[in-house]
């Protein structure tokens, strides 16, 4: 995004750090969501919609213009920092759901860094598809449409995440979320 808005757009890099603020504002504020989200869905709605969503704003990122006002690029950033970090935060609740309290510490370190690293796989594989296009096209610089295809790919490859979620069962991490406690009770009394 900071690219977009400082090569595509031409904003200067402190604007460019005000705008994409945004994504780190609706991560911090998906936090506390997130448990009340849990407290309604099942881990598996919360990962798909989540997942759904967040590629939804990516798919929307491509197709931005110079034309957009800065405030409807901050609102799509912050929807996208809600999104991400919604499905993010459950994640990382999954992750620690069946670990046993000694083991703690160590599956904290294990699940942040992991964390980490799709992060840098996303920027990686975006800036990997801009490198692609520009050799392909000859071109020496990104055009607007290169940084669209990055926006793109990396939207289907949040997508592509999805089949995994639909797959996990009901009770899938019924110890974080009402619907999963219910689901786990109900099949145990069978």
């Amino acid at each position: 995004m900071p690219l977009t808005l400082q090569t595509g757009f031409g904003y200067s890099a402190s604007a460019s750090g005000l705008i994409t603020f945004a994504s780190a504002l609706g991560s911090f504020c998906m936090r506390p969501m997130t448990a009340l989200a849990l407290r309604r869905f099942s881990v598996r709605t919360v990962l798909c919609a989540g997942s759904v969503s967040f590629a939804v704003v990516l798919a929307v990122c491509s197709t931005m213009s110079q034309a957009w006002p800065a405030a409807a690029i901050f609102a799509l950033l912050l929807l996208g920092g809600l999104s991400r970090s919604l499905s993010l935060a459950t994640m990382g609740a999954l992750a620690f759901a069946d670990v046993p309290r000694p083991k703690l510490a160590a599956a904290t370190s294990f699940q942040g860094t992991a964390q980490q690293l799709m992060k840098a796989v996303g920027v990686t594989v975006a800036a990997g598809t801009i490198q692609v296009t520009m050799l392909l096209s000859g071109s020496a610089h990104a055009e607007r449409w290169q940084l669209a295809c990055g926006f793109l790919v990396t939207a289907a490859i949040v997508l592509g995440s999805l089949p995994m979620f639909a797959r996990l069962s009901p009770e899938a991490g019924a110890g974080i979320s009402a619907p999963g406690r219910k689901a786990a009770s109900h099949t145990e009394t069978r």
